[in-house]
């Protein structure tokens, strides 16, 4: 045999054999955003400084003061409508640091955010949360 046959019929015998691996090389992790919610669960007033981005453009940002008996803020949904690469920062007036966090689920092709300011191990901080799930937040965007 000559050698380019070798090659080309090991190379040929490899692809069924990688067929179902590649999913695991793909990295298409796009999620549509169908809803950002922010709520403070201290007993004090707090400003919080959020931003939506896609495809790491901002293309949201608001600020909320939020009181401790408020329910909440839910984000206009402002940001494009079509899946994307979306991530979330937010922080806390009194911080210079912006704690940021990639939306993508690779179970779903929905998501939502919470910025949660206050857990009961930690009262005066800030988390995101990402809840995946397009039936429960279907209504939303």
């Amino acid at each position: 045999m000559e050698r380019r046959t070798i090659i080309g019929a090991f190379g040929m015998g490899l692809l069924p054999g990688l067929g179902g691996c590649t999913s695991l090389l793909n990295d298409d992790s796009s999620v549509e955003l169908l809803q950002v919610e922010i709520l403070n669960l201290t007993d004090q007033a707090v400003t919080v400084h959020t931003r939506v981005h896609y495809d790491e453009e901002v293309v949201e940002e608001v600020t909320y003061e939020l009181e401790p008996d408020d329910e909440g803020r839910v984000l206009d949904c402002t940001w494009p409508s079509e899946p994307g690469d979306f991530a979330l920062s937010a922080r806390l007036e009194d911080d210079d640091e912006w704690e940021k966090r990639e939306l993508k689920d690779y179970d779903s092709d929905c998501a939502a955010a919470y910025v949660h300011v206050g857990l009961p191990s930690d009262l005066d901080s800030l988390s995101i949360a990402v809840r995946a799930g397009c039936d429960s937040h279907a209504d939303r965007c």
